[in-house]
């Protein structure tokens, strides 16, 4: 939560935002800029969520399942707060599909990013925090 806030600010004073592809090969996402100041939640979400899911950067979630492939469950999802794994956080953006054009899906998505921790796995320490980018 502190991260993606964090780089807000960085915005509103004028530094570029990059989030890390690949740690060692110091592969980098362009400037997300753009995308705090136009309120692109889903976009921002999912490259803060890439962020930490990246490959040789990848953050482990310490209390997650070992998956089949032998990998660790992130640190970091992409889901909803009732299927946020004990101890990830999970970034939601909140769009609704208002149509198709040209073959492709079009979306309609709030400026927000909803950030769910629930630390334990119990439904009663689910935590949660609203971000409003600009």
């Amino acid at each position: 939560m502190y991260f993606i806030r964090l780089n807000i600010q960085k915005c509103e004073i004028g530094e570029p935002v990059y989030y890390d592809i690949n740690k060692k090969l110091g592969t980098k996402t362009g400037d997300k800029c753009s995308d705090i100041k136009n309120g692109q939640a889903d976009n921002v979400a999912a490259s803060v969520g890439g962020h930490f899911r990246a490959t040789a950067n990848s953050w482990c979630n310490p209390y997650g399942p070992l998956l089949p492939s032998g990998t660790c469950q992130h640190a970091v999802g992409g889901a909803s707060q009732q299927s946020c794994w004990p101890g990830e956080v999970c970034l939601q953006s909140d769009c609704i599909q208002t149509g198709v054009s040209g073959g492709r899906n079009q979306y309609s998505c709030k400026p927000e990013i909803y950030v769910y921790g629930n630390p334990t796995g119990e439904n009663a320490d689910k935590q949660s925090a609203v971000i409003a980018l600009e």
